[in-house]
């Protein structure tokens, strides 16, 4: 029986380099337009992050631009600003929910032009590209899964075509305070 081959579409940490939060934020721009950024584009975005060292330390990643006055929203924003130079998609809007911590919330988050990124055990930022409120489930798009897991997948949900590689059951998503939801202004222009 020959394997199952599939083209991989979710960028993996360790591909660019290692900093799960400009993952999740490429990634949720992937799940938005269908677009990879590109290594330029990339680069560029790294550029106009604050305490840009810290994103590429395992042990700091965001940590010191919540511990001070940045705005991470406006990080969010910059960094999709750089990955969208040279497309018609240019218009994304981000919002930040500091009090949601369950599935239900993060669901009503989740629409056709809009998804959410957060951070997990405040360890590690993914999307929360798609859900299926029957089965209570909601589907990520984590940049670590190649890396961590040996029976690597990828799909892509029922509801919107999104790509995912995991996905969690539980109710509780411990990410409180961490939570952006980013909306694709022209998604259909």
């Amino acid at each position: 029986m020959k394997p199952l081959c599939f083209e991989r579409k979710i960028l993996s940490q360790g591909e660019l380099d290692g900093a799960c939060f400009i993952y999740a934020i490429a990634n949720a721009f992937l799940c938005l337009t269908g677009r990879r950024p590109t290594q330029h584009k990339w680069d560029k975005a790294i550029d106009v992050l604050p305490f840009k060292e810290d994103f590429l330390k395992g042990g700091t990643g965001t940590e010191r631009c919540f511990d001070s006055e940045t705005n991470m929203g406006d990080v969010v924003s910059n960094v999709l600003q750089q990955f969208s130079i040279g497309t018609k998609i240019n218009k994304f809007e981000v919002s930040f929910y500091p009090k949601v911590n369950n599935k239900q919330d993060i669901f009503n988050l989740i629409t056709y032009n809009a998804l959410t990124i957060f951070c997990i055990d405040q360890e590690h930022w993914v999307v929360g590209s798609s859900f299926s409120k029957e089965e209570g489930i909601l589907y990520i798009t984590c940049s670590s899964q190649l890396t961590e897991n040996s029976l690597y997948y990828e799909k892509s949900d029922n509801e919107f075509g999104r790509p995912y590689n995991a996905f969690f059951k539980n109710k509780i998503l411990n990410c409180k305070g961490t939570v952006f939801q980013i909306i694709q202004k022209n998604a259909n222009q």
